[in-house]
């Protein structure tokens, strides 16, 4: 055999084996700038901003990062939208939908905790969304930007500006005097 038959065999070869190797390797989820995604098993949702996750053989709280859902009577402080608990419900519903059961990939901004039992985190759906984004757009959550957490509150805060502008959600609930008053602010 001559020498570049010898070379093409060897190159076909080498192609062969990264073939087989990238299609064997599992599909990754989305790493972006601020670092990789941690894969997280969802085991319980416990409300619309909450949940409750296993993450190496343990239970984490995780807080969603930048979004503030309504709160249950009990859990309301004054001046909350709708803390009477009425929309309450639909938002923890709401987020179940998206997230129970499924694995969620968690992404850290600044801040590790939100000073209680909860890690403060922006939640990935296996489809590349984030459910932090979904739950402002669709009207179940308002954006709660607190620096430093900072990552993605351009985006959070333009589509709390879509919902309140298209009167989603809790949105249609609020008197739109009082909506576009809190919008000012």
């Amino acid at each position: 055999m001559n020498k570049s038959a010898h070379v093409y065999r060897w190159l076909l070869l080498t192609a062969l084996l990264l073939l087989e190797v990238v299609a064997c390797k599992p599909a990754s989820p989305v790493f972006l700038d601020s670092g990789p995604l941690v894969p997280a098993k969802v085991v319980k949702v416990i409300d619309g901003d909450t949940i409750e996750v296993r993450l190496d053989d343990s239970d984490y709280l995780i807080t969603y990062l930048g979004i503030d859902a309504p709160e249950t009577l009990g859990n309301a402080k004054p001046g909350d939208i709708l803390g009477d608990g009425s929309f309450a419900a639909k938002a923890s519903q709401r987020n179940k939908e998206l997230v129970g059961g499924q694995t969620v990939y968690l992404e850290k901004d600044v801040s590790e905790t939100d000073g209680r039992d909860g890690l403060l985190r922006y939640v990935w759906l296996e489809d590349g969304k984030m459910v932090n984004s979904v739950l402002v757009a669709e009207g179940y959550a308002r954006a709660a930007i607190l620096p430093p957490d900072t990552l993605y509150a351009d985006q959070l805060l333009e589509l709390e500006h879509e919902a309140r502008r298209n009167r989603l959600g809790l949105w249609a609930l609020v008197p739109e005097e009082e909506s576009k008053a809190e919008a000012g602010s």
